[in-house]
């Protein structure tokens, strides 16, 4: 597959979950609290879905399933703890995993995500938070054998709209990022208890 029609496909996975997230939202506002809701929503919709839910052999003739959840991010390092402390909270491993990339049994990671879910945060908390995720996540020469694409997944849930203008600010923010991790997607999606109504950005 072409770098160009992976890309298609991962758009084509978040919009769906994108889509339907708004969805649920909408029925029932506040059914997720924590980001570990959202990491388990989302994975149990991947999971459902038709795209990435194969089993896949690797290099040791080991059967993987591709989708995992809180997967460690590249090798072990001495006196950097263990491939546990650095995690992504939703990782899509390699459809070929015959080239034998192993690490410390952790296979190679094809799609890396970062999620974060707030509930009534600021515009500046929104953008801090994207900055400390984003550094997590950045796909650069020299860290990326962590994953081949990424994405940032950020839902900010809120008892009130917030303005217009902080959420096109957030919104240029990310396609700011964008310019600069051109193989990273960012979501941003904000919605509302009292109003059955949602923003998203998506980059």
């Amino acid at each position: 597959m072409s770098k160009k029609q992976e890309k298609i496909l991962i758009t084509k996975m978040l919009n769906l979950l994108i889509k339907q997230l708004k969805i649920d939202l909408k029925n029932h506002n506040f059914f997720l609290v924590n980001e570990h809701d959202l990491q388990a929503y989302l994975y149990m919709k991947l999971v459902n879905g038709k795209l990435f839910n194969e089993f896949i052999i690797d290099g040791d003739g080991d059967e993987n399933y591709r989708i995992h959840c809180e997967y460690a991010r590249g090798e072990y390092i001495k006196g950097e703890g263990t491939p546990g402390r650095h995690q992504f909270d939703i990782a899509i491993l390699k459809e070929d995993l015959n080239d034998n990339q192993i690490w410390y049994t952790k296979k190679p990671v094809w799609l890396g995500m970062e999620l974060k879910l707030n509930i009534d945060a600021s515009k500046k908390a929104v953008i801090d938070d994207i900055d400390k995720e984003d550094v997590a996540i950045e796909i650069t020469k020299k860290n990326s054998k962590f994953a081949e694409w990424a994405v940032l997944f950020h839902l900010n849930i809120a008892k009130k709209k917030y303005s217009e203008h902080d959420f096109n600010d957030i919104k240029e923010y990310i396609y700011k990022l964008k310019k600069k991790n051109k193989k990273t997607f960012y979501v941003y999606l904000e919605t509302y208890k009292n109003k059955n109504y949602s923003n998203f950005a998506f980059v």
